[in-house]
C-alpha cells in the first residue's frame, strides 16, 4: 500500500527553513527516505489507497493556499510554508484517500540515530559552535556540520578531536558558544 509523505530534508532543517518535500512511495517510507540526504525526516505520513492521486490532490490544495509558496527552483513538489498549513492540507487528503495511521516504530526515520565515525573540523556560525562529522557508512563528501548538542552519543570522539585540535570552546549562556582562548596572550610592553 502506498505512503503519502511530507519530508523535511536535511539542508532545510540545518538552516531552519520551512521548505517541505511532498511525495508518495510504493516502498516502505524508510526505504524512500534513504534516497534523500542523511538526516532528512518525514514529518507527516499516511497510508493511502492511491498514492499518485493523493499527491496530486495535496499539491492542488497547497497551490491554492495564499500562505504557501511553491519552490519551483527546487522542483515540482517543494513548498515553503508554515508546517501548520501543510499539516491541514495533508489531513484533508489523508481523510479522503485512506486511513491515516501512525507509522510502525521501525519506520520512524526521525528516531534513527546515525553513528559518528570521526570529528574532523570545528567552526562558529551565528555564535554557535559546530563540528564537522564523518558518519559511519557514508562518504567524506556527506560529512555534515552539527552542533555540540547533536553529539551527545559521541563524547569520546569529541574529546579526542578537542585534544588533537588543541583547543576548546566555552558555553556563553543563552547565546550559544563562543571561543575562549586557551592561554592569555602576552603582549610586549613596548614595540621598540
Amino acid at each position: 500500500m502506498p505512503f503519502l509523505y511530507v519530508a523535511h530534508l536535511r539542508e532545510f532543517r540545518r538552516h531552519q527553513e520551512n521548505v517541505w518535500k511532498i511525495g508518495y512511495t510504493d516502498r516502505t517510507l524508510q526505504q524512500r527516505l534513504r534516497g534523500y540526504p542523511k538526516g532528512s525526516l518525514a514529518v507527516h505520513s499516511a497510508c493511502v489507497s492511491d498514492g499518485r492521486a493523493a499527491e496530486a490532490h495535496l499539491i492542488k490544495l497547497l497551490d491554492a493556499m495564499p500562505e504557501v509558496a511553491k519552490r519551483r527552483d527546487l522542483g515540482r513538489e517543494y513548498y515553503e510554508a508554515p508546517l501548520s498549513a501543510v499539516y491541514g492540507a495533508f489531513c484533508a487528503v489523508g481523510a479522503r484517500y485512506g486511513a491515516s495511521m501512525p507509522l510502525p516504530e521501525q519506520e520512524r526515520e526521525q528516531d534513527q540515530e546515525y553513528e559518528v565515525q570521526d570529528i574532523v573540523g570545528r567552526r562558529v556560525r551565528g555564535g554557535r559552535e559546530e563540528f564537522k562529522v564523518l558518519w559511519r557508512g557514508y562518504s567524506e563528501r556527506e560529512a555534515t556540520w552539527e552542533p555540540r548538542a547533536h553529539l551527545s552519543n559521541a563524547q569520546r570522539l569529541l574529546r579526542a578531536y578537542l585534544r588533537r585540535s588543541g583547543g576548546g570552546f566555552a558555553p556563553d549562556g543563552a547565546h550559544g558558544m563562543r571561543l575562549r582562548p586557551r592561554k592569555p596572550v602576552r603582549r610586549p610592553d613596548s614595540l621598540c
